[in-house]
């Protein structure tokens, strides 16, 4: 979703009052940035992660860091073959841990019992 908003997708669009509702806390996990990060050190992806780290930041979302609770988190969420991705898995973890909402396109992530705002 990060790199989604930062590049002003189209999809995101419907989402923006819910984002840009003040009653709601936007949270970007340390997660994104780090990978981010990896898929740049592989040439998968052409962004520099800490502008995009001061984009977030500039649009007034919080950074949620990787605390003790959400590796904890982790080693509950149920094991779905095909999906293995440790980074979707520890966001899965954070907002589990944190009673949030993930935003995510990825229909994948809805199994494993963590609220999903669906992107269209």
């Amino acid at each position: 979703m990060l790199l989604w908003f930062a590049a002003g997708e189209s999809r995101l669009l419907p989402l923006r009052p819910t984002l840009a509702d003040p009653a709601n806390r936007v949270s970007i996990s340390i997660v994104s940035i780090w990978e981010a990060a990896v898929k740049v050190r592989v040439r998968k992806l052409k962004i520099d992660p800490l502008e995009l780290l001061g984009e977030a930041l500039a649009a007034r979302f919080a950074l949620l860091d990787v605390l003790p609770e959400h590796i904890g988190q982790l080693l509950h969420l149920p094991i779905h073959r095909g999906h293995g991705d440790p980074f979707d898995q520890l966001l899965l973890a954070q907002a589990a841990a944190e009673g949030a909402t993930l935003v995510s396109a990825d229909a994948k992530m809805r199994d494993y019992g963590v609220d999903i705002m669906p992107v269209p």
